[in-house]
């Protein structure tokens, strides 16, 4: 007799993916009970019932009703009793009840995290039942990939990861005592101060993230600009206008900048000398989650929070792996040919999918950060021509990004002019790229100065054609947008 299986996913597009995958003939039966739709695949000498969770079905919520604090005693309940926007949820954990009844085996397959792994377990254990956790299994999984998904079905664990079940439930635990408490003790001392009511909130993250915020103003409202001077010599060298910067820079005092200015004018100056030295810029890491929220502002302004949505659209999608990783290390188990040969079917990717392709060896550069759960992002060679322009985005930035830590060093040379005049030093900078290595492929986010010096020699004099100086003032502290805000939260 065949043995069934419930298998149990994060979202309805998820389990759709997992049920193609898994099914022998790559067409699973689809059902819909009260607008929930489950799939019964056949795989091998087991029928797989496979339904999603739609996130969160449970919550945290006190035990008594009485609104004071502080509140200690709570619950685990159905999320649709405390949230009436997620009515919807209901129907979710019927269905899931009427599908477990009759199942010999369980399989968690959400998505493998302290939030997957939370899912899973709650559905599991008020659903269907304590008894189910003793035979549920453990799906691992970082793309929703045919191959992935076969593999991660071979491989499944023979229990569920209590690791972070535990971890997951102690977060949700202390975010909801320490915001329910701190908001309501936040709230009743404004009402004993105003005579007024107004709820008001804070939480583990919002608070801090709320002082950063305070303390930037505090620091721009109270800055006093300081004066400062900036002392350059213009010349004109072969046809070509040239502006030295003395070598202090910022010069704090304005005798100190006028002294310069009146002991060179009407002086000539001299090359005294030239510095060249090549510099070597290895490949980027591949982006972690962070990673590609900061690039995403830099280059589109995107907000971290629509980032993240994107990535979790392309991760459904299967075109990407999963996005919520620390990590910055592609393994070797990754097939990162079979990623190119199918980047390559896209026009924008062909000409340098298939110049990697011509390497003896493909190893992406490997950052510092690592994820025992997950690889760093990457695209997974499966693509799509019907994206929306901010998945367009998103996706070719990933994309770029794995190429570019797949090419060789960046070599570019800098150069310093050193020249004298009457004892001031001044000098010029320039730099060119010799060989643009991963640069080309990481075209149009690695923008670079492009700097050519005239060929100077030493000793070589030459006239100022005039003396500049410039009055500057320091400028305050820059306000947090998205992403530095969020840079500076995972700094502390």
């Amino acid at each position: 007799m065949r043995r069934r299986v419930l298998v149990i996913c994060e979202k309805p597009k998820a389990a759709r993916r997992i049920a193609e995958a898994l099914d022998d003939n790559g067409r699973p039966e689809r059902y819909y009970d009260n607008d929930v739709p489950y799939h019964i695949v056949t795989h091998g000498d087991k029928t797989l019932i496979v339904v999603a969770a739609l996130g969160h079905l449970y919550t945290i919520s006190q035990k008594s009703g009485k609104w004071t604090y502080p509140i200690f005693e709570y619950n685990w309940v159905p999320i649709h009793e405390v949230n009436k926007k997620t009515q919807h949820s209901k129907r979710f954990i019927e269905v899931i009840r009427k599908l477990s009844k009759d199942v010999d085996d369980y399989v968690n397959a959400c998505d493998l995290d302290v939030g997957g792994s939370l899912i899973g377990y709650m559905a599991l254990l008020n659903i269907c039942g304590s008894h189910s956790l003793e035979k549920a299994e453990r799906m691992k999984f970082s793309t929703l990939t045919t191959q992935d998904i076969n593999k991660a079905w071979d491989n499944r664990a023979a229990s569920l990861d209590f690791h972070l079940i535990d971890a997951g439930r102690g977060r949700h635990e202390v975010d909801w005592l320490f915001g329910i408490n701190l908001s309501r003790a936040l709230t009743l001392s404004v009402k004993k101060a105003t005579k007024q009511y107004k709820t008001l909130s804070v939480g583990r993250v919002q608070g801090p993230t709320l002082n950063f915020i305070k303390e930037k103003e505090e620091a721009i409202r109270s800055f006093v600009p300081v004066p400062y001077w900036n002392v350059n010599a213009e010349i004109r060298f072969r046809g070509q206008a040239l502006i030295l910067e003395h070598e202090k820079g910022r010069i704090d005092d304005l005798d100190e900048a006028t002294s310069i200015i009146n002991s060179c004018r009407d002086e000539n100056g001299v090359i005294t000398e030239i510095i060249s030295r090549e510099l070597k810029f290895p490949p980027p890491s591949n982006f972690n989650l962070g990673d590609l929220q900061r690039a995403a502002y830099a280059e589109y302004k995107y907000t971290p929070r629509v980032t993240l949505q994107t990535a979790e659209r392309l991760y459904l999608n299967a075109l990407i792996s999963y996005p919520r990783t620390s990590s910055q290390k592609i393994p070797p188990s990754i097939d990162i040919p079979e990623i190119l040969r199918g980047l390559s079917k896209l026009s924008r990717f062909k000409e340098p999918a298939n110049k990697l392709l011509l390497k003896s060896s493909l190893e992406p550069r490997q950052g510092k950060k690592d994820d025992p759960a997950h690889p760093a992002l990457h695209p997974t060679g499966k693509i799509s021509s019907r994206l929306s322009k901010t998945d367009s985005d998103i996706f070719n930035l990933i994309c770029r990004r794995l190429m570019a830590s797949l090419g060789d060093d960046a070599v570019r040379e800098s150069t310093i002019v050193i020249a004298r005049i009457a004892g001031h030093n001044f000098n010029i900078k320039g730099i060119t790229t010799k060989e643009p290595g991963w640069m080309s492929l990481y075209h149009p986010y690695m923008k670079v100065e492009e700097k050519t010096l005239p060929r100077f020699k030493v000793r070589q004099s030459f006239q100022p054609t005039c003396l500049n100086s410039f009055q500057r003032f320091t400028k305050p502290p820059r306000r947090f947008n998205s992403s530095s805000l969020l840079k500076k939260w995972r700094m502390k």
